[in-house]
């Protein structure tokens, strides 16, 4: 996954009743998923805001995060989620060579349970349960 991410967001502060580009070198963006994989500081060029990323290497559903607060002004809570899938369905090998100990692993237990089954399926049961309910009646 090498996705490259550009966010943009565009402050305006109303002043003397005109609109006009908000100047602050705090405004932070988060990118998250549970937790925060990314926090920056936005960097300013005129009245936008922008930050570049490449995601991370982590699939699933992830939110662009602005809680701006400062005394004085007006709250800023923009928050836009994303999803972050791959592209190919070939992107990551799926025969992983770290994993042939779990791969044996499963197969032994298929196999045992399938030598299991025909075991069972092919015993002489009812002729064992037989002789042993006759014995126990010459007992008695």
């Amino acid at each position: 996954m090498e996705d490259n991410v550009e966010f943009y967001i565009e402050l305006e502060q109303k002043t003397e009743g005109q609109w006009a580009p908000f100047i602050a070198n705090d405004v932070q963006l988060q990118f998250v998923m549970l937790n925060p994989y990314y926090r920056v500081t936005l960097q300013r060029d005129l009245n936008m805001y922008s930050y570049k990323f490449r995601v991370p290497e982590r699939l699933g559903v992830f939110r662009f995060v602005v809680d701006y607060t400062r005394y004085g002004l007006s709250f800023l809570d923009e928050q836009n989620e994303v999803t972050v899938i791959q592209w190919r369905h070939d992107a990551y090998p799926r025969n992983v060579t770290r994993a042939y100990p779990f791969y044996f692993s499963v197969m032994s237990l298929m196999a045992g349970f399938f030598i299991f089954i025909v075991a069972f399926l092919f015993s002489e049961y009812k002729k064992v349960k037989t002789q042993t309910q006759k014995k126990g009646d010459k007992s008695e």
